[in-house]
């Protein structure tokens, strides 16, 4: 049994316990489970299964390694629990004609849905109207995954396109990733690629990677190639978002005051938009113990931009590139503070106050790779002037990589997401880029 089998079950058992302990009915105690794999109606398969289930079941699907679907999404008419409690993850396919999951609206919205252990892939809604496109994978209210995926999903529509994989009320992944393609058509936007949320997107140790917000034949827009929130804020700690794209926000599209950006132990690397190839952010950007390189931009902002203030501690800002030679690494607009310590930037903040610490200089990144841990991160050649220049004013126990790769190693930690450690094999360590 691996780690993950065990923090799963770990998990389900606690939650059972708790059931007991408050006494609640008896539907969310004894977890309905799918023993049929085939997307046949009978009883036991997993549309029956789901469409008869009470609030808060754990539906257990341990018994499938995959389910494809034949019919259609599943309309899902309250908040579950898909779970599965084996050393593979179940994995529920759509056939790329329709959404793979649906929770219903309730009175108070969309239903929560939680997933664990299970893969999502195959969705695709593909509209030609006026009608907006909603989660190509996932839609629903609250959504959490925990060692799971949504990927290989996408929407497209004349009306709009929002969440190429996940619409959703606010989404929590843990160990979890995502990837996904919104495409508008006409003068509509895209929003999202992977993940669109109305509230808080937060990630812990997990990866957003490879998709895409495109909008083509108009005036329409594509925002968060990644990541798009409207009015909630975006939280990463341990996790990795590369590759993605948009037009706008390539990796990251939080809109609203309320939130903003904060990044934590994470790395924001290779992704591409016309402006803000990296991070847009309305609300404050708080950054510790991160890295924001290689993100570029046709016009405006490579790295980071914020309408607000910047809070940097410990944070790499480098190798980004922009049309707009006063944009590349980081900016804030006049008046909106840049605040911090023991942060490094490649190309110094245009005609902006930055604090005296910084360091202006080529870190020496290495190429991105998992290194480790559980999401991509860029570690730190022989001779780089981030090595023991940092600090951990987060009070964090490790670098990005998590458990068995402490924070610090020598006289200080070092700035960013990776701590090199004595022992460091770049040639060992497999790399993306």
């Amino acid at each position: 049994m691996d780690s993950f089998d065990r923090l799963a079950m770990s998990r389900l058992a606690h939650a059972l316990a708790l059931a007991l302990a408050l006494g609640i009915d008896s539907g969310a105690i004894h977890a309905g489970t799918v023993t049929t794999c085939i997307d046949d109606n009978s009883p036991t398969s997993l549309r029956s299964i789901v469409s008869g289930a009470s609030n808060n079941e754990i539906i257990d699907v341990s018994a499938c390694n995959v389910i494809a679907l034949t019919q259609g999404e599943v309309r899902v008419p309250v908040s579950i629990t898909l779970s599965n409690t084996k050393s593979y993850p179940t994995n529920i396919a759509g056939n790329g004609s329709g959404r793979v999951l649906h929770s219903i609206t309730g009175a108070a919205g969309y239903r929560s849905l939680t997933l664990e252990h299970v893969n999502i892939g195959g969705g695709a809604i593909n509209l030609y109207n006026a009608a907006p496109a909603l989660g190509g994978c996932i839609l629903s209210g609250p959504l959490t995954l925990r060692h799971s995926s949504v990927n290989g999903c996408e929407v497209s529509s004349s009306g709009g396109a929002l969440g190429g994989a996940i619409h959703a009320d606010s989404v929590i992944m843990e160990y979890s990733s995502a990837q996904g393609t919104a495409r508008a058509q006409s003068t509509s936007d895209a929003a999202g690629g992977a993940i669109f949320s109305s509230g808080n997107v937060q990630c812990s140790y997990g990866m957003i990677r490879n998709s895409y917000a495109t909008s083509y034949g108009g005036g329409g827009n594509g925002r968060g190639g990644g990541i798009y929130t409207v009015s909630g804020g975006v939280t990463l700690q341990g996790c990795s978002m590369d590759s993605n794209q948009a037009r706008t926000g390539g990796a990251i599209y939080q809109a609203g005051t309320v939130g903003g950006v904060t990044l934590i132990n994470s790395t924001i690397s290779g992704n591409h938009a016309e402006g803000y190839g990296g991070v847009f952010s309305d609300g404050v950007a708080t950054l510790k113990s991160s890295t924001i390189a290689f993100n570029y931009a046709d016009n405006t902002c490579g790295g980071l931009y914020s309408k607000s203030a910047i809070v940097a501690q410990s944070t790499i800002v480098s190798n980004n590139s922009s049309g707009d030679p006063n944009c590349i690494d980081i900016h804030n607009p006049p008046g909106k503070p840049l605040t911090g310590a023991n942060n490094l930037f490649s190309v110094a903040p245009y005609a902006r106050s930055y604090p005296q610490d910084t360091i202006i200089a080529d870190p020496k990144l290495s190429r991105l790779g998992l290194r480790g841990g559980w999401s991509l991160v860029h570690g730190l050649s022989v001779g780089s002037p981030a090595i023991d220049m940092g600090n951990n004013s987060a009070a964090l126990g490790t670098d990005q990589r998590g458990t068995g790769y402490a924070r610090q190693y020598g006289p200080a930690p070092d700035i960013g997401a990776y701590e090199r450690g004595l022992d460091d094999d770049e040639i060992f360590y497999g790399s993306f880029r």
